[in-house]
């Protein structure tokens, strides 16, 4: 009797843990948007001023080689495109000429050199990253003429970073 009511125990034991739940299981969903972002290096060049000192130098043009640091970052490969945030530089005082965005123009390493219109224009590519792997430092050359009356021209420059 006693050798029944254990094998009635131990089977009532093996059905229960037969239906007993071990384990569960659910679906997790991330969802990762495009990331696109441009930014100047935080500590980088900043050498975007050019100061004219002769007629030699109007005449022939000056290079801001390095002049400033760029940093992408990316889950998709990218283009970096270029161009003047506006048609004219606005003088600081009143002028008879205005002078064009086209004078001023842009390029990265060995590239060439982009003249600046208010065109988004290709300048560089690269591939998803983070900032680390995607820096890099454009030049700049200005290329005034003697039309253009004594005063600072400033003009601003808009980098968008898209996908390739």
């Amino acid at each position: 009797m006693k050798k029944s009511i254990l094998t009635s125990i131990a089977l009532v034991l093996v059905a229960f843990a037969a239906n007993a739940q071990l384990s569960a299981t659910h679906t997790v969903t991330v969802t990762i948007p495009t990331v696109m972002d441009v930014r100047f290096q935080p500590s980088g060049p900043n050498n975007t001023t050019f100061t004219f000192a002769d007629g030699a130098e109007i005449e022939t043009g000056k290079e801001n080689l390095n002049a400033s640091g760029l940093q992408v970052r990316s889950n998709k490969n990218w283009k970096l495109s270029v161009k003047a945030g506006q048609a004219n530089f606005t003088p600081s005082t009143t002028v008879a000429l205005a002078m064009p965005a086209s004078i001023l123009s842009v390029k990265r390493g060995t590239g060439a050199y982009l003249g600046l219109t208010t065109v988004d224009q290709e300048l560089t590519t690269g591939n998803k990253g983070g900032y680390g792997a995607n820096t890099f430092n454009v030049d700049y050359r200005a290329l005034p003429s003697f039309d253009h009356e004594p005063a600072t021209y400033t003009l601003p420059v808009v980098y968008t970073v898209s996908a390739q």
